[in-house]
């Protein structure tokens, strides 16, 4: 069995420090020899002072059993029980050099000391500076102790040295013990004290170091390189729902399915949605005015909705616009019933857009029913009477009826609305051409064919209108020559 001679703790065989304070550690056979008469703390032989009280211990007188320090005074060792052997200062054959002391209540030495001869005279040594703690205390006692003598009883005190050592071994052992800790904890050295603090410091610092580290690189990886920042990103830099892979749309679906937070969804309503609108009146201003769709711009008019819709599912405007889109997707395609679907649904969020209607109209024509249509135009010419293409479809309805007269009246409102827009001319010639009004019909075509030269229109060509002209031209010769 292994002993810490600093801490007093136990270590089986192959240790070789102690786990506490790092002292190396000594075999108990060697260490338990002996404790501190004055603290109980285990002592190793040989030593001159106690580690923890600071006791002298070669100035005690040393058991000869088994060599435990024992304490001025002691008739038994401490340790073992075996007689010491206490030194004597004065034979015991001379008694008359013996000093009778007595003491009375309260401590105080009495009786007069015998005539010293001469030649006996013992000359005390001055007092030497206490070399440890314990010493200055036992000074300190001593110095109490005299101060309770009478002043003629100080000058025989030499006399009686040996009964005066065992009074003040008898009162140093009381102060000893009633100081004494009632359990002596074990002093650690500076090296012990200083090594584990330091360990522990350095640990700190380096935890430290590596928790800041990992917190730095968390918040790079959030800041730049997290699925919410580069939509955060894409957003700023207004790529909303375009280029394909990289879009903000697109990193907002990748997030999806792990669920949007709702500080990222107060954010895309802050920052994105306002920029989607934006986007999305921007390219249903061009079918306003009758500019055809890329595909790549009806793709984006999709997207743009289908995401705004999703960010504000309780705007119902923006909703109506999202059947919008769809429905002039489906109308491209081909898809009449589909996108009739989408157009009345449209008109049923947002009674008071007149582009819904418009469309719809265009569908009820593409289906073959002209009174739906008709009623679709005049709605939307209610909503927006000085908008010029619902009354363009409106006159169509009315031409494929052979109702020239309504047609007309719907044409040259159109003219008034917009002066310079070649259409409705092209569309009055084919009234007048229908009625044999050969003249205005050649007039209307030849106002068409001017004005198209500085806005072409989707619904001629300036070389086709010309070929109608010539045609008429051709009939008129005929019937002249009839």
């Amino acid at each position: 069995m292994l002993l810490c001679s600093q801490c007093d703790l136990e270590y089986p065989a192959g240790k070789k420090f102690c786990r506490k304070c790092g002292s190396a550690l000594t075999d108990e056979r060697e260490a338990r020899h002996s404790r501190c008469p004055s603290c109980g703390v285990a002592i190793v032989l040989g030593k001159k002072f106690c580690k923890w009280c600071g006791q002298r211990l070669e100035t005690m007188p040393a058991c000869p059993g088994c060599g435990q320090p024992n304490l001025p005074g002691k008739k038994f060792c401490t340790n073992c029980g075996q007689p010491l052997m206490l030194p004597q200062s004065v034979s015991d054959d001379a008694p008359e050099l013996k000093t009778a002391v007595s003491t009375v209540d309260g401590g105080s030495a009495v009786g007069a000391a015998p005539a010293l001869a001469p030649t006996r005279e013992v000359i005390e040594a001055a007092p030497s500076m206490p070399d440890t703690p314990a010493e200055f205390g036992q000074e300190r006692a001593a110095r109490d102790i005299g101060s309770v003598l009478a002043p003629e009883e100080k000058t025989t005190m030499v006399e009686g040295g040996a009964e005066v050592g065992r009074v003040l071994g008898a009162i140093f052992e009381s102060t000893k013990e009633s100081e004494m800790p009632s359990k002596p904890q074990p002093v650690e050295s500076a090296h012990t004290q200083t090594q584990p603090t330091s360990t522990r410091r350095k640990k700190f610092y380096l935890w430290g170091g590596a928790v800041l580290t990992a917190a730095a690189a968390l918040a790079a990886w959030l800041l730049f390189f997290s699925t919410e920042s580069r939509m955060m990103r894409a957003v700023d830099r207004g790529d909303l729902v375009t280029p394909a892979g990289t879009s903000a749309y697109d990193y907002y679906k990748r997030l999806r399915p792990q669920g949007i937070s709702g500080g990222t969804r107060t954010e895309l309503l802050q920052q994105a949605l306002p920029k989607l609108n934006s986007t999305g009146e921007t390219l249903l201003q061009k079918r306003v005015e009758a500019v055809n769709f890329k595909e790549s711009e009806l793709a984006e008019l999709g997207l743009i909705y289908e995401w705004a819709a999703e960010l504000s599912p309780e705007d119902t405007k923006i909703a109506a616009r999202n059947h919008y889109a769809q429905g002039i997707a489906t109308l491209i395609e081909g898809k009449h019933r589909e996108a009739l679907k989408h157009f009345q649904r449209s008109t049923e969020l947002d009674a008071n857009w007149a582009p819904a209607y418009n469309d719809l109209g265009r569908t009820y024509v593409k289906l073959g029913d002209g009174i739906h249509a008709e009623q679709s135009y005049k709605k939307a010419i209610e909503i927006n009477p000085s908008w010029v293409f619902p009354q363009l479809n409106l006159g169509g309805v009315y031409f494929l009826r052979k109702d020239f007269g309504a047609a007309e009246q719907t044409y040259l409102r159109a003219t008034q609305f917009d002066g310079t827009l070649a259409t409705p001319w092209y569309f009055l010639g084919q009234v007048y051409e229908g009625e044999k009004r050969y003249v205005e019909a050649i007039g209307a075509y030849e106002r068409a064919i001017q004005l198209a030269a500085s806005r072409p229109s989707s619904a001629f060509t300036a070389d086709g209108a010309q070929k109608r002209i010539e045609r008429i031209k051709q009939k008129m010769a005929n019937a002249g020559a009839d």
